[in-house]
């Protein structure tokens, strides 16, 4: 659903998009193939590119994450610096995330790092709010019988929405 509003919005403006698929965050890997064919459907909507990380190292992402008291900010910083990679070695004008459609996410957070990894790697990055449009995007999402996520994908966040501590 949160993929819905910013391609409309992007595709409506103009833009030519691409689409990057690049989740080593999610677990389990069955719901990794879940969200991706959730994201085929949608971009195919759309007129727009889908490039798909096909990487899944999961291991160097636990990692990470265990080794940081902010798992959030390491996740979005790895996802954000493979964008941006992406866009820069693609010759792209832009780059933005999914992730500023979400009101789950940490849109600030989201916003800075963006800008200061557009800075590191020479591109520019789109920072908007999509927000808004979440509730219509989780709804087109149900109309077009298109996989919702019921988590933010990480085994950190599927573990919170079960486990409550007595």
């Amino acid at each position: 659903g949160c993929a819905i509003a910013l391609l409309r919005d992007l595709c409506q403006d103009g833009w030519r998009v691409t689409v990057y698929y690049s989740n080593d965050n999610i677990h389990p890997y069955r719901e990794w193939k879940r969200r991706l064919k959730a994201l085929r459907a949608v971009a195919g909507r759309f007129p727009a590119k889908l490039e798909v990380d096909r990487g899944y190292p999961l291991v160097e992402w636990l990692g990470q994450a265990l080794a940081t008291s902010d798992r959030c900010r390491q996740c979005y910083w790895r996802r954000l610096w493979g964008t941006a990679r992406l866009a820069r070695d693609r010759g792209f004008a832009m780059w933005t995330t999914s992730l500023l459609a979400s009101p789950r996410q940490h849109h600030r957070l989201i916003c800075e790092l963006g800008q200061e990894i557009a800075l590191q790697t020479g591109t520019q990055f789109l920072s908007g709010d999509w927000r808004d449009g979440y509730a219509e995007g989780l709804e087109l999402a149900r109309q077009w019988d298109i996989y919702l996520q019921g988590y933010c994908g990480c085994i950190f966040s599927e573990r919170d929405r079960y486990y409550r501590s007595e």
